[in-house]
């Protein structure tokens, strides 16, 4: 799909309606000049108020709009959810609505220019240079995210990355360890524009990227790490409270910062302990806090649950049935005065890639749990945990 020529197109004939008024509707609509008609949400507590100074009505106000003459944007992180919704009301993908993120994405690529090209390359250019003398890992993983498309006048979709991956993804590298041929199961890894699962596929490991939603990586088939069949990448909707895998399939397991949205994170760490081989290893981040906390309140993440030193050792080590290899805790410096709360959203500019390589430090690495000292007011301080399977 050509989502250039769809935003062109769009632009000049439609009446453009948002769905979602988060605070990724908002950072949408800060970047895309767009004639935005009204916004619609299911959450019922905003209808007949006011975003972004255009009315918030039910979706129910869509099946009066004329079908030829409209199109939506899906502006939340449910896109499965509300394409299902649109779907059922009698509109099609990509003739009648898509996903903000690749009009976003065809937006910015049509107004790249000289200056922007110049800076894009030094800072890139400078990061990968600091990295080098940060971590071995991290070096690595910004070369390769360089080489599919790190840097933005690149003509090529942006694999998705996000502030604290910085951080996150290099941690599981260097305790996975990862070997060609080897099983690898990443747990929550989004539903399309993913980035951790095509790292791991450089390594010509055999991953199988799974999401609560379908996992679809549509355009990033062509990249090079896909085409050169160094390893194999299979993508499945899977509960991951109730796996599909036999006992024992996985060599490794990562689960990335996405077990604190999940309603019975004992349920899922169980499973993961049960796929996992005999010396398989199990990689997860998640956030934590000096006590255990759960965020309900925020549309666009969902559950978010802060975790501390009990509920990581009951919550996840004890139910697991694996053992404590290494736990690193991370603390959050907020050296920009960047709203990074869970709870105050994420505007995500061109600096933050360079800033979050400042944002965190490593406060102790160690074999056993130990009581979390009180950790920033933001929420977002945060662990690796490396368990390993021993016994059967």
């Amino acid at each position: 799909m050509n989502y250039r020529k769809l935003l062109s197109k769009i632009k000049k004939t439609k009446k453009i309606i948002v769905f979602g008024t988060s605070s990724a509707a908002h950072t949408f609509c800060q970047k895309v000049p767009l004639d935005i008609a009204y916004f619609v949400d299911n959450n019922s507590q905003k209808w007949d108020t006011q975003f972004l100074g255009k009315p918030v009505k039910n979706p129910q106000a869509l099946s009066s709009e004329n079908d030829d003459q409209v199109f939506f944007i899906n502006a939340t992180s449910f896109f499965e959810e509300i394409s299902q919704q649109l779907s059922g009301m009698g509109f099609i993908e990509n003739k009648h609505f898509t996903d903000s993120i690749k009009i976003l994405d065809a937006y910015e690529r049509d107004n790249n220019n000289l200056s922007r090209i110049v800076c894009c390359a030094i800072k890139e250019v400078f990061v990968c240079i600091l990295a080098y003398f940060m971590s071995k890992e991290l070096f690595q993983m910004l070369v390769f995210k360089l080489k599919h498309g790190g840097l933005s006048f690149k003509n090529k979709q942006q694999l998705h990355f996000w502030i604290g991956k910085y951080i996150e993804y290099p941690r599981a590298i260097k305790y996975l360890k990862p070997k060609p041929q080897e099983r690898i199961l990443d747990i929550g890894s989004g539903t399309g524009l993913i980035f951790f699962p095509f790292w791991l596929l450089s390594f010509g490991c055999k991953v199988n990227a799974i999401d609560l939603f379908q996992v679809d990586i549509g355009e990033f088939k062509e990249l090079p790490v896909v085409k050169n069949n160094r390893g194999k990448l299979i993508t499945e909707k899977q509960d991951a409270k109730a796996l599909t895998y036999e006992s024992n399939y996985f060599d490794k397991i990562t689960c990335i910062c996405s077990i604190e949205h999940e309603d019975d994170d004992m349920k899922m760490i169980k499973e993961m302990g049960r796929v996992l081989k005999k010396n398989g290893t199990a990689v997860l981040t998640f956030p934590i806090n000096s006590f255990y906390k759960e965020i309900r309140s925020n549309e666009l993440w969902g559950l978010i649950r802060l975790y501390d030193s009990k509920a990581i050792s009951e919550r996840l080590i004890e139910p697991s049935g694996l053992s404590l290899e290494k736990i690193e805790y991370w603390k959050m410096n907020n050296r920009f005065k960047y709203d990074c709360s869970w709870e105050g959203g994420h505007d995500f500019n061109n600096m933050s890639a360079l800033k979050s390589l400042f944002y965190y430090s490593k406060v102790k690495e160690t074999s056993g749990i130990d009581n979390l000292e009180k950790g920033s007011s933001y929420g977002f301080d945060l662990c690796v945990l490396v368990l390993k399977k021993t016994g059967q």
